[in-house]
Formats: structure tokens, sequence, C-alpha cells
């Protein structure tokens, strides 16, 4: 059951508003600013309904701490208000409210408001596992993954590609990738990435690299041209490891 939590310092609105929602959601209550952000760290609400007038910290500013930390961002705010002046209802939306409802309530209206925002939400939810599972695929791939932009310089790179080249993520991401090539291959290199950055089929190239400690591997080159947000290009690769293919061969 989703929990809702209901923040306003006059007793009679909170029991209204709990009697009306607590048919179909777990209704928790505060009445005042500190207690809401306490409990909102405590039981993680799906929803906030909050009033603006109450004693110590005013709405606005509870609002405001809600969405400044980072496990109550993505929960939903709706202010509540008696106030109808067009710049409290700015306040709110400034203060990060995602919705507001004028007193006295609309019941049907605050329905209707309380189940969209809670389905935009468990969206936002979905979103954010599919994501979650992606990056977890990406990173664990069996051949190593790359971004490589236009000079050279790794701009992304998957766990099993910082394994293959015997380091971290962290000691790749804006390091040139000519570093990890021997000597002799650094033009073949250069020749790919460059027909990668002009040409927009596949291409591909074996390359032996030396990793930082010492050991030598040899890799499959697999690469396409894609476009950055910026719209410069850059290149996508696959990287295999052949090492042993060769040595059995």
């Amino acid at each position: 059951m989703k929990k809702i939590l209901v923040v306003d310092d006059e007793f009679v609105n909170i029991e209204l508003v709990k009697e009306f929602l607590s048919k179909e959601y777990e209704v928790h209550t505060a009445t005042d600013g500190k207690e809401a952000l306490a409990k909102a760290e405590e039981m993680s609400p799906d929803l906030v309904l909050l009033d603006v007038i109450m004693p110590e910290i005013n709405g606005y500013e509870v609002c405001r701490q809600f969405k400044s930390n980072a496990k109550t961002f993505f929960i939903p705010i709706v202010m509540l208000t008696s106030l109808t002046d067009r710049n409290d209802r700015i306040k709110a939306i400034e203060a990060g409210a995602d919705d507001f409802l004028s007193k006295p309530i609309d019941w049907i209206e605050l329905g209707a408001r309380v189940k969209s925002l809670l389905r935009i939400k468990q969206c936002l939810e979905d979103l954010e596992k599919i994501n979650n599972r992606y990056i977890e695929l990406y990173d664990f791939a069996p051949v190593g993954y790359f971004t490589f932009m236009s000079d050279g310089k790794i701009r992304e790179a998957n766990l099993t590609g910082a394994v293959i080249l015997g380091g971290t993520r962290h000691d790749l991401i804006n390091h040139g990738f000519r570093r990890f090539v021997i000597p002799g291959d650094c033009e073949k290199w250069d020749q790919h990435l460059s027909n990668a950055l002009k040409n927009w089929g596949e291409q591909s190239c074996e390359l032996m690299l030396k990793r930082d400690e010492g050991s030598m591997l040899l890799v499959r080159l697999t690469s396409f041209r894609m476009e950055a947000m910026d719209g410069k290009p850059e290149v996508r690769t696959a990287m295999t490891d052949i090492t042993h293919h060769k040595i059995r061969a």
C-alpha cells in the first residue's frame, strides 16, 4: 500500500484528509515542518500533502528542504493552502512543489491529483529499475565496451573493458587509449579511429596492447561511428581479448 504523509498544524484538517485517503493508502501525519522532515527520513513516503502556513518552518521551506535532500528529492509534494494570491502559488513552484490545491479541499480533485502523481512516480521508479538493469548488463558483458572521443581519449568504459586493460574506469576516463598500444601498432590504431570517425559502417582491426603493469595482450576492436549529445562524432567500440585464441591457433 502506498504511503502518504499529511503535514498540517490543524488537527481537524489532518483528520479529514486522513479519513478520506485511508481507504486506499497508508496515511501518516505530522503537525509541523520538523516532524515532517524527520518522518520522511524514517518512512520514505510515496507522496506528501503539505500545508503552507505552519509554525516555526513554513511549508515553502519544508518543501525546499525535501527537494534539497537526495533521499526525498523524488517524493511528489502537493502544497495545500488557503492563500489564493498568484505570488503564493509561484512561491510553491519555486520551492519545488509538484502540485498545489486550494482550501477548502475539493475531495474529488484531491483524489485525482494523488492518483496522478503516484502513477508518475511509479513510472519513474520503473524506468530507474530498467536503467539500473541496463547498466548491470553493460558493465558485466563478456566484452569490453568503450566510447572514444575524436582525439582518441576514452569517454566511457564498462567494467569488463577496465579489467581487460588491467585498471579501473577512473584510470581510463579522459585518458588516451594510445598509451596501451604498442609502438608498432600505433599507426594501425590511428587509422582505425580515423576510419571509424569518417564512415558509418563497421570498422574492425586487431591490436597488440601493453597493460600498465607490463603484460601483453592481443585484442580485436569492432567500432561504429556515433554522435554525441553535442553533435560531435565519437566512436563506440567493442573490445574482445583474443590472446588465448591466437596462442591455441
